[in-house]
Parts: structure tokens; C-alpha cells; sequence
């Protein structure tokens, strides 16, 4: 009767140790998460050079453009299609976990919003509209909300999943 009661406390203490431990599909799922950032921050490194030097470009050629009609050829040749480019290829990023996937989904809203904005900033030009490149100016706010929650969300898979955020030239 007594080695009974030795094995039920025994049974129950394993059973609690193993509900309380992640299963082994959630191990492989954080691994693959783990290695999926590491992944990403390599490839969002790169695009984030060409995005930088797309805007400081930007900058340079449309916000301190005196001379309107000097802008809006600045915007069709130096700023949109390379833009559009840009925004193609990091449409191609390939990712397979759903974590990773929803948080570039948000990069990529930004970045389309982006590209939203020199088009309305272009046709505003056009149409001499300030009305449209009032509304432009107002999708800046937008993209740049969307551009912070892209970063707190990596930030928080960083921290969930024990990933370094540090990109190349930091």
C-alpha cells in the first residue's frame, strides 16, 4: 500500500513538470521564428540602405526643390520608379513563420503608403492642387505611425524570442 502512494505523487509531479514545459512543436515553432528574424534583419538591412538613400534623395530633389516644375521631373524619373522598385522587391521577401509575415506586412503597408504619397505629391503638382498635397502631407503622419508600430512590434519578437536587433553600420 505504501509504494502506491510513493508512485501517485510521482506520476502527478511529472505531469505537472511536463504541462508546464512547451512542446516540442512549440520549441521547432520558436526556432524557426528565432532564425526567421535573424533572417529578416539581414535582408531588411540591405532594403533599409535603399530606402534611405531613396529618401534622402527625396529630400534632396522634391522638399528642397524651389522650382515646382524641376520637383515633379525630380519625382516621374529620380523619386517614384525607383521607389516602385524598391517596393517589388521587398514584396518578394519570402518568410514562412506568421509572426514574421504580419510584421513585415506592416513594413510594407508604410512602404506602399509611401509610395501613395509621392504620387499624390506628383499629381498635386500637376493639377496645381494644394488641397491634394495637403492630404499628401497628411499620409506622411500615417506612414510614419505604421513605420512605429513596425518598429515596437520587432522589438517585441526580439525580446519574445531573445534576437540582438543589431543592424549593420549600428
Amino acid at each position: 500500500m505504501r509504494k502506491t502512494f510513493d508512485i501517485v505523487p510521482s506520476i502527478l509531479i511529472s505531469a505537472l513538470l511536463l504541462a508546464a514545459c512547451a512542446g516540442p512543436g512549440e520549441i521547432i515553432n520558436g526556432i524557426k521564428v528565432k532564425n526567421e528574424i535573424n533572417s529578416y534583419i539581414e535582408e531588411i538591412s540591405t532594403l533599409n540602405e535603399v530606402q534611405n538613400t531613396l529618401l534622402a534623395k527625396y529630400e534632396e530633389s522634391f522638399v528642397q526643390e524651389p522650382d515646382n516644375e524641376k520637383a515633379l521631373t525630380n519625382l516621374n524619373q529620380e523619386i517614384i520608379p525607383p521607389f516602385q522598385s524598391f517596393l517589388v522587391n521587398l514584396k518578394n521577401i519570402e518568410l514562412e513563420t506568421e509572426e514574421v509575415t504580419e510584421l513585415h506586412s506592416l513594413y510594407i503597408q508604410a512602404m506602399e503608403l509611401q509610395l501613395a504619397v509621392f504620387i499624390d505629391f506628383k499629381d498635386s503638382l500637376e493639377a496645381d492642387n494644394d488641397t491634394l498635397f495637403d492630404e499628401a502631407n497628411n499620409k506622411v503622419d500615417q506612414v510614419n505611425e505604421l513605420l512605429d508600430q513596425h518598429e515596437k512590434r520587432f522589438q517585441a519578437l526580439a525580446v519574445e524570442y531573445k534576437v540582438n536587433l543589431q543592424f549593420d553600420g549600428e
